[in-house]
């Protein structure tokens, strides 16, 4: 990269590039080569610029500096630190005027590649200073964190300035601080990260930057708002860099824009100040306020006029404060140029003598005014309020021409209320947020300074800078006023100081948080906010208007309870009337319950129940007994009405009615005390400035005696009402609102109804009706638009200029949504079923409007809003009823109101802002959740531009999809196909792809879909596909005109780099080489191949492989991993230039929704975001796995569509057990000896054993005993049935002789007693009976199939197993029910057998509501329809049917999972902790009474949903905990159980999560944390009872800080996941078993917690593995044993692997099979053997080869985790590969039918048992290898085409 010389180490001023004088200098360099021949420098292909702002002023230089840079072939960089416009190419700019400059430019040379506008600053200066971020921004522009370290105050006031310097990399010096040590964050910058010791004396506190006061001592902390002198280590090293680069600091280099700014300044305020003193101007003086260069202090020496040749002297202010006035001096220019200019957006230099002088005073007076605000809102007309009154207020906009009367409308309106540019908006700081950017160039410029208005401008004589001195003075008074402050020096953070004037008298009083009245205070009132923190400036802006003498008003946020509690302490104990709101998180509520005890007057609105219990005013309280007296709950019932649904929504219509109506009722009792309460309420519900500040006066007087008055709180005179209460400032419940009419002193105007508000839409926007804009309703929070947050005004404009949507925008309280959407708004689909009669809305309003979709942007449920937000999913049926009756699409997408952006960036969303955000709507059907924005650092809340145009992007293709006739609609079907090359395309969990598929197919064709001519076969299908598939593989697609009639498709390189964005190809290309070719992965020439096959409209294609041949999977498992180009075109092909209207994901499960990125809450630099945000993405996904499902849903936008499990069987008893089963009973029946021994010889025969001719009694007759024996050692039966002791010893004995098997069956038998051997005959039996019994999944599902009547049979029979063999149905009534009887049948045959009781009919009742929902499987096919229609599909659990039952049916539905908040539940609980005393059990039992120090637990997503929480609850059983619940039943915490009480020691817990779990129940790892920590700190209890404090002191004894020594919880780092042990398995890339071990622990090495966030900690983890006595593994259904998906021996095998590394002695795991009636622990290994017993090797094979190429490869997967198992767990079992053996591969009838449905998978399963031989996990016979490897290579020899 070469760039611009001219930085002052190396030019002086005469090289220096300055505005136009620059450009030639610039050219002159180019033209003549001085980079290249004087300074050595190679001339590359780029410039880089770096520019003191990146506002549109700059528009044209940079234009005019691509045009020089495309004269000399090279590429602009065009970097700012100021303005988020600067973060779009430019040639994506809003600005009309600029894109026809831009066309110009790209039409001179149409390969000119785009001028970029990166901004490498934007991080560091918008979001904070911190190395992360720095980095971030610097390698945008290919800084290296090694190469390049600049650290001064420019850093972090104006952004990064960036030098050159030539030096030689052996020459750096970077002195004694190496380059990361000088990158680390400064020291007391309030983003930093560390932490610093308190700095008063004698605390010794750790404090952190962000924390604004010692939360021990309460002292300010001078670190928050200052950067001190943290650039002392840095200054010495700036710049260093690559020989061969130079950069350009255009702020010494350039200085157009300040220079421009402070002349146009000076200008203006000599102008104004001569006019001031100018007698003819005399009568204007009393209309202008004091009017100097608003923060440019005057110089000393005139300022020559503006020349372009001039060099210009650097501003003398700081660059922010000039901005702040700028911009708003910009805005009002506009406004004064006229309608036109106004509509433009910017104003052309020929307009500007049409501005008069008399508009420009106007500018000016509003500069001054305003400089420290943004206009138009409530923070700054509350400062203007106070600069004289309401009246003075509009008498000076009145006279600015700023207000407008409008027909219709009582009071004036804003005439130029803000038509906001959105990019130079949606993230500027306060005070930083122009309307538009009309200085554009040093044209406009040079007109504005010769407008007459400065025609003496530069005659500026001493007077007038004597004038100017004294008007600095008088602005600093002007801006005193109004913010009410006094002079610095008088201000005292104490409370209850007193301020005095110069003369001794008491003044008002501001501090931080205080409001203070003249004089001493005798009356206090606290306030204290919770999720509202944004309104805290409104509250404190209110406290200083109701302020009287005597009264003081502090305001906190739920944020200074945690930062400085005892600060908070010490206010409420000095308070008289505590008033709180919106405080949930319990712990604080608690507190704030204990602290509040003592104040007299409580009042608490919508908190938690505990803390709204503490209310009380006088004789009213809500607490024990107390509450609504008997009147007023019949009052509200009368108010609410019959529908449940409204009930709350009615309760707070009656909170603000209801004095009113209490005046009715006789004053005496609660009454009158109660109406205190109410009339509170109805001013803070009201909101506003004005209302909040009636408020805190009305309070002050009712309770502290304050003569006050009213008057001066409002605009107009208000007529008291009753008891001399002033009215509230009425605003409706309910109403829309929109951002073009705006009143100006208070919120409004507004529309009482949708149909108001669109007859209105129609004359202000005709072409939205007339080109069909998409009409979409959006929920907007009242609370929010009461306080005219910006970002509810920069959302519904950003909606209809931006994207063309007809916003409907609808505010709410929150508990009424339900309504809003229910009675006035409709769709085509509702009328038309109102008018059928199949549908009964009997509150829909006549004037409903049709919407083509909803967009809730509070979150929360439906209803009940946040006020039902902690009681889960109580009405979420109700919201589906409402929702399927408008069947038009569900969108959440709201500003996160919790967390903020910085964390959100940083860690992604979690806690309860995801609950809010996702969980809760989730449960109501909403789809494609999108954070707007967040809390920015000073409290905002900021809309993020891309998050936006992500939100407004998937409303209309969504709405485009329903509107697309089905047969022109295309539609793309990504089937999977990974790992390659085992077979696996075409293949889905659970589900058999073919013939679904081909279903799917068949019905949309009925549905009008144009899907071409279907192959006759379902197979024949997946067969093309693959082919197509392999096509791109093997290159032989490459410009095939064959294939491409097929479908074939492949996207250009230079297509993809056209569609891609610059920084995101960039990230490709830095992992996977430079171009997008470099890969290699399925490139030809210049194109990147995709394959696929096309029926008509619908194209199919497999998903391209995540990884390289080898390592398929790399890029789940590599931070900082990129998917590779190929993958990338896939999605983006679909996109662009297939153009598809919908994208269907087939099956459980892909992978793009797993790509890098934030673990929950996509940015624009997700990968899955970047793929998937663009399209309509329809998710076919099994019920049982709602944990999984929600990171399709979440992370891939998926709208999910279920489909059923396959049904179940019992597993039976395969040949060679059967033969065993056959021995116990003949010897229960043998009769005489001669049979005898006939039987034992045959059945000896079919055991594989030899006849008994040796170790048989001396009268040479063989027993039946003995072939019992030789069977069980056959069938590997002994470690499950253990013989005796003494009989195990003798064949042992024999097998150490090398014996055979029956002569070691022989000597066994000589040990067995008859006693014994009956009693080892009976357990024997009893195994066998248990493995007969068990259930499996048989085969797999096919979409939209009814079961059959067997299929029925097996899912009955598993829904109401008992335990293994029992049922609580009779096997009669579940055949009869199977057959589609009736209850009546089923019952009458059930007595016929002697059956009948109460417990069985309610089981019939159930049953039966069971088979009719199984029936509706057909459902998941109208389900699809329906999503691929664009309606709404209704929303349903997801779980297991055998443990949840008919709530997770039907299936067809857009699962949920669960509210994480209600983690464990009851039974859970119950449940959990009898496991973890079991599991202690087993561990005492089996080694000597000891008890475990740590037993290690995993965690999974999936079990935790499915169970409950059972999980959880076993962690909480070790360590001796419970939850603690509050009122609506959330859980709050875990608390430690007495250790008497618990009557054991506390076992640590070494919890190892799952990336979903982690992600899903983020507050569940913050319990469990807390918990940990309490434990480990228990000081008062002993080590050895406490064995989580035990290893807490040992690992601060190894010198681990504090923060690692209590870290107990670990999982992948932050927005990864798996352990890469199952894909090194798969791969076969492994050496050793050890390397298995190390691998997991390499990746699950992060510790997670309430401060962590996934901070590496290997040495902890490692510790407390090797102090682990066991590993539990909880399994959670039927469909997923430990043997059925490769995610358990990559995880629990491969931990007990690490465990055993460290300890160096075999581990042991333990299984709680959590579908069991009784959660037992078993060992691992007796689980493995059993699953192969009931599965593997038994008529499941049969079942699952039955399914085709689908069930083949279920099959070759099964024998890649037994390959897993023999790895990490070293179980290794000879009779299990023989059996495998023979019968997948020696049986010629299964080998061939495996062969010929899918022959990759033929190989695997082969491939597996030869591996396992080689690697020692086999003992094979030598003739079986043999077979085995001719058997592969002939295989190999076929698929490679080989002859």
């Amino acid at each position: 990269m070469s760039v611009i010389p001219g930085t002052p180490q190396s030019f002086e001023n005469s090289t220096r590039v300055r505005d136009a004088q620059g450009l030639e200098y610039l050219e002159a360099c180019l033209a003549e080569g001085l980079f290249e021949h004087d300074l050595k420098i190679p001339m590359e292909q780029e410039i880089c610029l770096l520019m003191d702002s990146g506002g549109g002023s700059m528009s044209h230089f940079a234009i005019e500096v691509g045009l020089l840079a495309d004269k000399f072939h090279i590429r602009p960089f065009y970097l700012a630190p100021y303005h988020t416009a600067a973060l779009m190419p430019l040639d994506q700019s809003p600005n009309r005027e600029f894109e026809r400059h831009w066309s110009t430019l790209r039409s001179k040379q149409s390969n000119f590649s785009s001028l970029q506008a990166l901004d490498a600053c934007h991080e560091c200066w918008d979001v904070g200073y911190s190395k992360k971020n720095i980095l971030k921004g610097w390698s945008t522009i290919g800084l290296a964190s090694g190469e390049t370290v600049s650290r001064d105050k420019v850093i972090l006031e104006r952004g990064p300035q960036l030098f050159r310097q030539t030096v030689p990399k052996a020459e750096r010096n970077y002195g004694s601080e190496s380059a990361e040590q000088v990158f680390s964050p400064p020291r007391g910058y309030k983003r930093a990260a560390e932490t610093s010791r308190c700095s008063a004396a004698n605390c010794t506190a750790l404090v952190q930057p962000s924390h604004r006061f010692c939360p021990a001592c309460g002292c300010k902390n001078p670190s928050y708002d200052t950067i001190a002198d943290a650039v002392d280590k840095g200054a010495k090293v700036q710049g260093y860099r690559r020989k061969s680069t130079a950069l350009v600091d255009m702020q010494d280099a350039l200085d157009f824009e300040p220079a421009t700014k402070k002349h146009l300044t000076k200008a203006w305020g000599d102008m104004l100040s001569k006019m001031r003193n100018s007698k003819e101007k005399g009568e204007a003086q009393d209309a202008v306020a004091p009017a100097t260069p608003a923060l440019v202090a005057a110089p000393a020496t005139p300022v020559p006029t503006f020349a372009p040749n001039t060099p210009a002297a650097a501003p003398v202010s700081p660059a922010m404060e000039i901005e702040e006035a700028d911009q708003v001096t910009r805005d009002l220019l506009l406004v004064f140029a006229g309608p036109d200019a106004l509509q433009r957006g910017f104003l052309k230099p020929e307009e500007v003598s049409g501005l008069s002088i008399d508009g420009l005073r106007r500018v000016d007076q509003l500069w001054l005014s305003l400089s420290n605000g943004r206009f138009g809102y409530s923070v700054q007309r509350e400062a203007l309020h106070l600069a004289g009154g309401p009246a003075e207020l509009k008498k000076f906009m009145a006279q600015i021409g700023w207000l407008q009367r409008a027909e219709g409308h009582d009071q004036e309106l804003l005439r130029y209320w803000p038509r906001r540019e959105f990019d130079y908006t949606m993230n500027a700081p306060r005070g930083h947020l122009p309307l538009t950017n009309l200085i554009r160039g040093k044209d406009l410029l040079l007109s504005l300074l010769q407008h007459p208005a400065f025609e003496a401008a530069g005659e500026v004589s001493g007077e007038l800078g004597a004038s100017n001195e004294a008007n600095e003075e008088e602005v600093r008074d002007w801006f005193n006023k109004l913010t009410g402050a006094a002079d610095a020096e008088e201000e005292s953070d104490e409370v209850g100081a007193v301020r005095r004037d110069s003369v001794g008298r008491p003044t008002p009083v501001t501090t931080e948080y205080e409001e203070r009245g003249p004089g001493d205070v005798r009356f206090r009132i606290t306030l204290i906010t919770g999720f509202e923190t944004f309104n805290a400036r409104l509250y404190r802006a209110a406290a200083r208007q109701a302020v009287v003498p005597g009264l003081s008003i502090c305001v906190f946020t739920d944020q200074d309870i945690a930062e400085r509690r005892d600060v908070v302490a010490k206010v409420l104990q000095e308070t008289d009337v505590f008033f709180c709101s919106l405080i949930f998180d319990f712990d604080q509520a608690e507190w704030l319950q204990e602290a509040c005890r003592n104040i007299k007057v409580r009042m608490v609105f919508e908190s938690a129940l505990e803390l709204m219990s503490c209310t009380q005013v006088g004789s009213f309280t809500m607490s024990g007994g107390g509450g609504m007296p008997p009147q007023i709950r019949s009052m509200i019932s009368a108010l609410t009405g019959q529908r449940e649904e409204d009930r709350i929504a009615g309760y707070t219509k009656f909170l603000k009615t209801g004095p009113k109506l209490l005046q009715f009722l006789p004053q005496f009792g609660p009454i009158p005390d109660l109406r205190r309460w109410l009339q509170t309420y109805a001013f803070w519900s009201g909101g506003g400035n004005t209302n909040i500040a009636k408020m805190l006066r009305y309070v002050a007087r009712e309770f502290g005696d304050f003569e006050v008055h009213f008057d001066d709180l409002s605009e107009n005179a208000e007529e008291p009402g009753e008891d001399d209460v002033p009215p509230v400032i009425e605003i409706p419940q309910v109403g829309l609102l929109h951002p073009s009419l705006k009143y100006a002193f208070q919120p409004g105007p507004f529309f009482e109804s949708p149909k108001e508000y669109l007859d209105w839409y129609r004359s202000y926007k005709p072409q939205a009706f007339q080109e069909g804009w998409p009409v979409v309703a959006v929920l907007l929070y009242r609370k929010h638009v009461v306080s005219e947050l910006s970002y509810v005004f920069q959302l519904v404009n950003y909606l209809e200029e931006a994207h063309q949507i007809l916003p409907v925008p609808i505010f709410i309280q929150g508990v009424d949504a339900h309504i809003a959407v229910r009675d006035q708004l409709t769709s085509a689909f509702e009328k038309a079923a109102l008018q059928r009669g199949e549908v009964a809305n009997r509150s829909l309003s006549p004037d409903a409007i049709e919407v083509d979709a909803v967009v809730n942007t509070i979150g929360f449920p439906l209803v009940g809003g946040p006020a039902g937000s902690m009681e889960g999913g109580r009405n979420s049926e109700i919201a589906k009823e409402i929702l399927s009756s408008l069947n038009v699409p569900y969108f959440v997408a709201a500003p996160l109101l919790i967390q903020d952006l910085q964390s959100w960036k940083d860690q992604g969303i979690g806690g309860l802002q995801g609950v809010v955000l996702y969980a809760l709507p989730e449960l109501d059907g909403a789809i494609d959740a999108v954070p707007l924005g967040g809390l920015s650092a000073g409290g905002d809340i900021d809309l993020l531009p891309d998050r936006v145009d992500r939100l407004a992007q998937r409303l209309k293709r969504w709405v485009q999809l329903r509107r697309t006739a089905p047969q022109q609609r295309k539609v793309a079907i990504v089937l999977y196909g990974y790992p390659p090359g085992i077979g696996a395309t075409g293949t889905a969990a659970l589900l058999n792809v073919p013939r679904s598929l081909y279903r799917l197919l068949e019905a949309m064709k009925e549905a009008g879909y144009d899907v071409g001519d279907l192959p006759e076969d379902a197979e024949e299908l997946i067969r093309e596909i693959t082919a197509g598939d392999q096509a791109a593989e093997t290159g032989l697609g490459y410009r095939n005109s064959e294939e491409s009639t097929k479908g074939f498709a492949a996207v250009e390189a230079q297509k993809l780099a056209e569609w891609l964005p610059k920084d995101s190809q960039e990230a490709v290309e830095g992992k996977w080489g430079d171009g997008l070719l470099s890969s290699g992965i399925r490139t030809m020439a210049s194109q990147l191949l995709l394959g696929g096959r096309r029926q008509s409209n619908v194209w199919l294609a497999v998903q391209p492989p995540l990884g390289i041949p080898g390592d398929p999977m790399r890029l789940l498992f590599e931070r900082d991993m990129t998917p590779h180009p190929q993958y990338v075109a896939f999605y983006k092909y679909i996109e662009n230039e297939l153009q598809a209207d919908v994208v269907v994901h087939f099956g459980m499960h892909g992978t793009a929704e797993w790509l890098p990125g934030r673990p929950l809450g996509n940015m624009g630099s997700c990968w899955p975001d970047q793929l998937l945000g663009g399209l309509p993405n329809v998710y076919l996904y099994a019920a049982n796995n709602p944990s999984e499902s929600i990171l399709a849903k979440r992370r891939g936008y998926g709208c999910l569509v279920s489909y059923n499990v396959p049904p179940y069987a019992r597993a039976g008893l395969y040949k060679e057990l059967q033969t065993v089963r056959g021995m116990l009973s003949e010897l229960m029946e043998r009769k005489d000896s001669d049979q005898e021994v006939a039987t034992a010889s045959s059945y000896a025969a079919a055991a594989g054993a030899t006849p008994i001719t040796q170790g048989v009694p001396e009268d040479g007759e063989p027993t039946l005993e003995i072939a019992l024996i030789q069977a069980v050692l056959s069938a590997g039966l002994e470690k499950d049935v253990p013989f005796p002791k003494q009989v195990q010893e003798a064949i042992t004995e024999a097998e150490t002789q090398s014996l055979d098997l029956d002569a070691c069956a022989a000597r066994a038998a000589q040990h067995f007693d008859g006693t014994a051997f009956a009693e080892y005959a009976a357990k024997l039996r009893g195994y066998l009976a248990e493995l007969e019994a068990s259930l499996f999944s048989e085969g797999l599902h096919t979409l939209g199939e009814k079961p059959s009547t067997p299929e029925m049979t097996g899912y009955l029979m598993g829904c109401f197993e008992e335990t293994p063999g029992t049922s609580k149905l009779p096997e009669v009534a579940i055949e009869t029910l199977a057959k589609g009887a009736s209850e009546r049948e089923v019952l009458a045959e059930c007595v016929k057998v002697g059956t009948d009781s109460e417990e069985l009919r309610s089981s019939v009742k159930e049953a039966l509501e069971i088979r009719t929902l199984l029936e509706r499987n057909v459902e998941e096919i109208s389900g699809m329809l329906r999503a691929l229609n664009g309606e709404y599909v209704l929303p349903a659990p997801g779980g297991d049917l055998i443990r949840d039952g008919a709530s997770v049916l039907p299936t067809g539905r857009n699962i949920h999972a669960l509210d994480p908040f209600r983690i464990p539940s009851q039974t859970a609980l119950q449940r959990g902790l009898k496991a973890a005393e079991r599991t202690i059990e087993q561990y005492r039992a089996d080694h000597g009474g000891m008890y475990p120090e740590t037993i290690a637990v995993n965690l999974w997503g999936l079990e935790a949903i499915k169970t409950r929480g059972e999980s959880v609850a076993v962690v909480l059983g070790l360590l001796g905990a419970r939850p603690v619940t509050e009122g609506t039943g959330r859980v709050a915490r875990y608390e430690l159980i007495p250790l008497e009480e618990l009557g054991r020691p506390r076992v640590d817990a070494l919890c190892s999560l799952s990336g979903i779990f982690r992600d899903s129940f983020a507050n569940v790892v913050e319990l469990l944390d807390d918990a940990l920590q309490r434990a480990a700190k228990a000081a008062d209890e002993a080590p050895e009872q406490n064995f989580v404090r035990k290893h807490y002191l040992e690992l601060l004894e190894e010198k681990e800080d504090e923060e690692a020594a209590l870290s107990r919880i670990f999982s992948n780092a932050a927005g990864e996941f798996g352990s890469l042990v199952n894909e090194r398995v798969v791969a076969g890339n492994w050496e050793s078993d050890e390397e298995l071990g190390e691998t997991w622990a390499s990746r699950n090495a992060f510790a997670f917690g309430r401060q962590q966030k996934g901070v590496q900690r290997s040495q902890v983890l490692d510790k407390l593995l090797s102090t682990s006595g066991t590993l539990l593994q909880l399994t959670d259904s039927v469909e997923y044993g430990l043997t059925d998906i490769q995610e358990y021996y990559a995880n629990s095998g491969a931990m007990v692997r690490r465990m055993s590394d460290l300890q160096k002695r075999p581990v042991e795991a333990l299984v709680l099979d959590t579908t069991q009636k009784e959660v037992r622990p078993r060992k691992l290994d007796s689980v493995l053997r059993m699953e192969y017993r009931t599965k593997l090797l038994n008529k499941w094979a049969e079942a699952m080869v039955a399914q085709g190429s689908g069930g083949a490869f279920e099959v070759s997967q099964r024998m890649t985790a037994l390959l897993g198992w023999g790895g990490t767990t070293k179980f290794a079992e000879d009779w299990v590969w023989d059996q495998s053996a023979a019968r997948y591969v020696l049986d010629e009838d299964m080998a061939r039918r495996l062969k010929e449905s899918n022959p990759e998978a033929f190989r695997n399963i082969v491939g597996r048992l030869l591996e396992a031989k080689a690697r020692d996990l086999w003992n094979a016979n030598e003739d079986v290898l043999d077979r085995l490897t001719e058997i592969y290579e002939n295989l190999d020899d076929e698929l490679e085409g080989v002859s």
